[in-house]
């Protein structure tokens, strides 16, 4: 008996099937003004039970196909959103039917539908900047390049959007005007200072086609607004590199350092190359990892023929994971034989594998067994 019990006062604990809604964000809204809710939340099966109700229905057909064909948009089912909004022709609902009519065409890319739908409204008033961006993406592929542009135009004087920039960019970029594109970015982001990833999306579109110095002088304005910037200071190192300027791609890692140590082994790396071992070993002082820390080193110390600073680290390199990296093992074994040994170079030679280093090595070793044959320290 208290079984039974207990599971009826589950049941009457529970909420009726139809409408009924946990969140009582919802209490004060009913009929329409409770869908249009759910809808615009994301909450499709609540919003399904309350559409599926006869009173919702029949209470004003019109407005009920334009809250159908927005819970279908909602859901990505174009063809039947639509269905639903093209019923909606008369009354106070038509601009908006139009407005996703408009929408719907965009997202399934029927294009002359788009332009017509966006054109019978005033889109500045009705709608929001992505609407803009869509009608002008559904004229530029039908090249209407000239209504495309003037589209974005009176949509960049409304709101001074980042996503209307983006797309003038990106239209502009299309029709090969990559040196215009980057002046247009360049003065927006003069007269609006954004966000750092907007630095970066532009950028990425600009170097995409080739556009890299471009690409280089927007992501140094968005290193203006935040000088450590992670992402945007590799991305510049990336890009100086790959134009070999390495002092300045320097300048990148350093920055990016200051945000996360790892980079200053890339700054020390870079240095190295640059031949100003003194800063790439200044730098190489804050590598976190030993391995890469002291390999590193070696490398610096080979550079500048400092043999005696290598064989001073034997020690240290036999207790390490790197006596058994060939590389290490070639650049200690020279650094020895640089100090008149023979022996030990040898134990260290006969055991290196790695194909590129076959050759240096085999003329090395043959150089010790000549010496060691006749009793004389070798000269390199």
């Amino acid at each position: 008996m208290k079984q039974c019990l207990f599971i009826i006062g589950i049941l009457l604990a529970l909420p009726s099937a139809e409408g009924f809604v946990k969140d009582p964000i919802y209490d004060d809204l009913e009929g329409y003004e409770l869908v249009t809710a759910l809808i615009k939340d994301s909450k499709w099966d609540l919003a399904w039970e309350e559409l599926k109700k006869k009173d919702i229905q029949v209470q004003d057909p019109a407005r009920y196909h334009l809250l159908l064909g927005q819970y279908y948009y909602g859901k990505d089912e174009w063809k039947k959103a639509l269905s639903e909004l093209k019923t909606v022709s008369v009354g106070p609902w038509k601009e908006a039917a139009l407005l996703y009519q408009a929408r719907a065409n965009s997202q399934s890319k029927n294009d002359q539908e788009c332009v017509e739908a966006y054109s019978k409204i005033n889109v500045l008033i009705v709608g929001v900047a992505p609407d803009s961006v869509w009608w002008s993406a559904c004229a530029f592929r039908l090249k209407k390049y000239q209504m495309s542009w003037k589209i974005l135009e009176e949509a960049q004087k409304q709101y001074q959007s980042f996503a209307v920039l983006r797309e003038k960019v990106s239209l502009k970029i299309k029709l090969n005007m990559f040196h215009e594109a980057y002046l247009e970015a360049a003065h927006w982001f003069g007269q609006n200072p954004g966000f750092s990833s907007q630095y970066l999306d532009v950028s990425e579109e600009l170097h995409a086609v080739g556009a890299t110095d471009a690409a280089i002088h927007i992501l140094e304005q968005g290193r203006v607004r935040d000088p450590l910037h992670l992402d945007i200071n590799l991305t510049l190192s990336q890009l100086y590199f790959q134009k070999g300027m390495l002092q300045a791609a320097e300048e990148g890692f350093v920055r990016a350092a200051q945000t996360d140590a790892k980079y200053f082994y890339h700054s020390a790396e870079i240095n190295r190359q640059l031949g100003r071992i003194e800063r790439s070993l200044y730098f190489n002082g804050f590598v976190q990892e030993p391995k890469e820390k002291l390999k590193q080193k070696i490398a610096s110390y080979v550079d500048v023929n400092k043999f005696p600073l290598i064989a001073s680290l034997e020690s240290i390199l036999a207790r390490s994971e790197l006596a058994k990296d060939d590389e290490v093992k070639y650049a200690l074994a020279y650094s020895l034989v640089k100090m008149g040994q023979v022996e030990e170079p040898l134990q260290y030679l006969s055991s290196i594998t790695k194909p590129e280093l076959i050759e240096k090595t085999t003329l090395l070793r043959k150089t010790l067994l000549d010496c060691q044959e006749k009793k004389q320290s070798c000269r390199l």
